[in-house]
């Protein structure tokens, strides 16, 4: 009982002194604004300095979120004395985070910064120093989360987009980081940092992509000296007609109707197309600037259709090779396709999450499903063109009524 009645000290005194604010000494009313302070540290165990000015230094310090109450009654009683010192719970968590976060003390820091969002939600500067501090624990996942809250305030802010590639290399995500390294410089040109940054991380993605090619091509390589290996061994049944290669991974295949024609898909960003009972290149497509990731052939074999991580569709006329129309949008990488029966509609899935059916005539979008929370991988189309299935990195397979 006693310890609750000191905590209704600090407020009743700041009571008492609005109640005396009206006689013309203030004395008698800025000695209970004293006494209303001097309690509130006394409460938190803290240091009661004798002047004025370092009390209201010394609360200011120790502000939290539950104190948003009490520091509006304090303001409204130094405002009654003619005093313009006022006091912020919002900006003294935001400047106890950075002190803690100087000093190394990330997870307190965090706490405050924390405390000051939920005081203000739209304060970049909160989100981006809270993104360097799970930097400093190494949570990249959640510093790209409050680097990208930050960007949402405020497009133009050079060092996050500087600081959120830092979190994407150190997660290995090094296509996203260089983009993110773009972005500062389109915004700062003579910005050395993320010029820096961006030469490190395309130096190595270049060499990953180039171990990753020469490891496709060794294991190319191997897998034909097996295949013949095995034709020696006279399997029944089944046996190697021949091996096509790409300068990369290849992601996808489609045949054409008739079975004269293959095509594949690379990571070489490139679509060749193959005579099939021969093996003889017939023709290179090139246009992508990206891994081209999934193929799909017309049911009439007169047009071929490809989906790349530029996130661009092309349509090709098969016989020739010429680029018809190309369908772009907002949908990331394309990692599958498939055509209706009757050769009408397209359907993609994508890295957005998102499958988008569309009209293959004229490249128009006729729907966004957007039910899967993971990127689609692969899908699927019954024979009658009523029924879609689609599988994505969200552990699912669903099931969808065309109309």
């Amino acid at each position: 009982m006693e310890s609750q009645r000191s905590s209704w000290i600090p407020e009743l005194t700041l009571d008492l002194a609005q109640s005396l604010a009206h006689l013309p000494n203030k004395f008698w009313a800025k000695q209970q604004i004293i006494h209303s302070v001097r309690a509130w540290l006394n409460l938190r165990e803290l240091p009661q300095p004798n002047e004025f000015g370092p009390l209201l230094q010394a609360i200011e310090l120790a502000l939290r979120i539950e104190d948003v109450e009490y520091v509006e009654k304090l303001n409204q009683s130094l405002a009654t004395l003619g005093d313009e010192k006022r006091l912020s719970v919002m900006e003294s968590c935001y400047k106890r985070g950075l002190g803690r976060y100087h000093q190394e003390d990330y997870q307190a820091a965090i706490s405050d910064f924390d405390q000051a969002i939920q005081l203000n939600p739209n304060w970049a500067e909160v989100y981006y120093n809270r993104g360097l501090t799970y930097a400093k624990l190494g949570q990249y996942q959640e510093a790209i989360a409050d680097y990208s809250q930050a960007l949402e305030i405020n497009d133009s802010w050079v060092d996050v987009y500087n600081n959120r590639g830092n979190a994407y290399y150190k997660l290995g995500d090094y296509e996203q980081a260089i983009t993110d390294y773009n972005q500062a410089l389109t915004i700062n040109s003579d910005f050395v940092e993320a010029h820096r940054n961006r030469d490190i991380s395309q130096g190595v993605l270049e060499g990953l992509q180039r171990k990753e090619e020469q490891e496709v091509k060794s294991k190319l390589e191997e897998l034909q000296r097996k295949e013949e290996q095995k034709v020696k061994s006279k399997l029944e049944n089944v046996f190697l007609v021949d091996a096509l290669m790409h300068f990369g991974i290849v992601y996808s295949l489609a045949i054409s109707p008739d079975g004269q024609t293959l095509a594949s898909a690379s990571s070489d960003k490139t679509i060749k197309i193959w005579q099939l009972n021969t093996g003889k290149e017939l023709c290179t497509l090139t246009g992508h600037f990206d891994h081209v990731r999934a193929i799909a052939i017309s049911p009439d074999g007169q047009t071929l259709i490809s989906g790349s991580d530029d996130a661009t569709i092309r349509i090709w006329q098969l016989s020739t090779g010429k680029v018809l129309r190309t369908f772009k949008g907002y949908f990331g990488s394309v990692y599958s396709l498939t055509i209706s029966p009757n050769g009408q509609k397209l359907v993609s899935g994508n890295g957005d999450k998102t499958i988008r059916i569309w009209q293959l005539s004229t490249g128009k979008e006729l729907r966004t499903i957007t039910e899967h929370a993971g990127t689609v991988y692969s899908l699927a189309i019954s024979p009658d063109g009523q029924t879609l299935a689609s599988a994505s990195s969200d552990n699912t397979i669903k099931i969808w009524q065309v109309r």
